[in-house]
This record gives C-alpha cells, sequence and structure tokens, in this order.
C-alpha cells in the first residue's frame, strides 16, 4: 500500500498481512509525493512516479521539485533505482507522471504522463527498468492525458489509453501499431490470462456508454469490441 502525508511531508510504502491487517514493514520517503504506482507481476518490486522536493527554492520562493520514479525491491524491503526524468541539456521536460506499468519480465517499465507541455513531446516513455534507459518514446499532443498503460503478462502486448482520443495495442516493443479503437477510455485492465481487455468510459462512435469490453487475439493482438450493458 502507498500512502502519503501531506502534513509530515512523507510518503510511505506499507506492507499487511492480508490475514490480520496487521501492518509487517513499513518503507519511509521524506518528500515525496507520488501520483502513480505500479506491482510488477511477480510481485517482487513496485514503481513509484511522483516529485521529489529537495528543499531548494526558485527565484519567487517556491519549492523546487524533480519527477522521479523510484523502484523499491519488496522482498529485500529497500529502495533500489531511483530514476529522474528529466534531464537537464539531455531532454525536454515531460508531463507529470500519472501512470505506471511493469513488463511481464520486469525488464521494461512504461511511464504516462498528463499535461504534455508542447505538440510532440513525450506522452508515452518505455524504460530499461535497470538503468533507466529511454527505451522508446510516443508523441502526443499538447495537453495529452495518458489515462492508462498495461502489458499483458507475456509482455506480449502494450495497451495505451488517452493519446488523440484512443486506446492503442502495440506489439511488447513498442515498435508496431497492431490496433488504435477510438475510444476515450478513463481507466484499462487486462485479464491475467492477456485474452481480455476493459475499458471504462465513453466510446467515440460506439455511443456514450460507461464500459467496452474487448477480446484480444492472442496471433494478431487485436481486440474485438463489445459494448457494456448499463
Amino acid at each position: 500500500m502507498s500512502q502519503l502525508s501531506f502534513r509530515l511531508r512523507v510518503h510511505t510504502l506499507a506492507a499487511y498481512d492480508t490475514k490480520t491487517w496487521k501492518l509487517t514493514w513499513k518503507l519511509e520517503s521524506p518528500n515525496f509525493f507520488p501520483s502513480a504506482f505500479s506491482l510488477s507481476f511477480d510481485g517482487r518490486y513496485a514503481a513509484i512516479g511522483g516529485d521529489f522536493y529537495s528543499g531548494e527554492k526558485n527565484s519567487r520562493g517556491g519549492l523546487i521539485s524533480t519527477q522521479r520514479i523510484r523502484i523499491f525491491d519488496l522482498l529485500e524491503r529497500l529502495q533500489i533505482r531511483d530514476i529522474p526524468m528529466f534531464q537537464s541539456g539531455m531532454d525536454s521536460p515531460p508531463g507529470e507522471i500519472v501512470a505506471l506499468a511493469w513488463g511481464g519480465d520486469g525488464k521494461f517499465l512504461a511511464v504516462g504522463f498528463k499535461g504534455v507541455p508542447n505538440d510532440g513531446a513525450d506522452a508515452i516513455r518505455i524504460l530499461d527498468s535497470a538503468t533507466g534507459e529511454i527505451l522508446s518514446r510516443e508523441p502526443g499532443p499538447r495537453g495529452t492525458h495518458v489515462r492508462g498503460i498495461r502489458f499483458t503478462s507475456d509482455s506480449k502486448y502494450l495497451i495505451v489509453a488517452g493519446i488523440s482520443k484512443s486506446v492503442k495495442i502495440w506489439d511488447g516493443q513498442h515498435t508496431k501499431l497492431l490496433q488504435e479503437i477510438p475510444a476515450e477510455a478513463a481507466s484499462i485492465a487486462v485479464s491475467k490470462d492477456g485474452h481480455y481487455l476493459a475499458l471504462g468510459g465513453e466510446a467515440f462512435g460506439l455511443g456514450n456508454i460507461s464500459g467496452l469490453l474487448g477480446l484480444l487475439s492472442p496471433s494478431k493482438g487485436k481486440a474485438i469490441i463489445y459494448k457494456l450493458e448499463k
């Protein structure tokens, strides 16, 4: 469980026993304000994205923050990686981190942003989870708000919602677009076996509905979309 105390300015990653709901351990990160969380498929690692405040102030007296992703080893109960999302002189500032997703094998971590500052700036980044290296990017129009990112558990497919009012199904390496669904989904979910895709929100061209269900073709990675009744 990821918890935040604004009063104490501390983020806490806490683990509870699911039978007794007693706290078993916790890790605290001072001055870190998370905005996205993702657990690896094997349950070993947690990735948390958000703003870190170092205590430095700008010329107007406001606190300076940096966007970072912190990776925790839940078995060893410690933070193992801290990845900055912007390095001065190397890339342009992204928007705010709002979505994270682990690849099925744990080697990749997908990051989605909202408030994309300029047309063509990064809306999605695919990172090497061990080094933080940017392996792939996907641009979006200014103001883009990524609503969700999911890998299938076998890492064959990557589903992205929120860029240009569509849901996109990519191959797992984010190199080939397999399908684009004209739906402005507010949320997405993929079944454990990777065969089903659920979308919540409005679907353009399919009527104003509360949900969609897609059956993913294991061979082609495309979805046949069904409307869910209200």
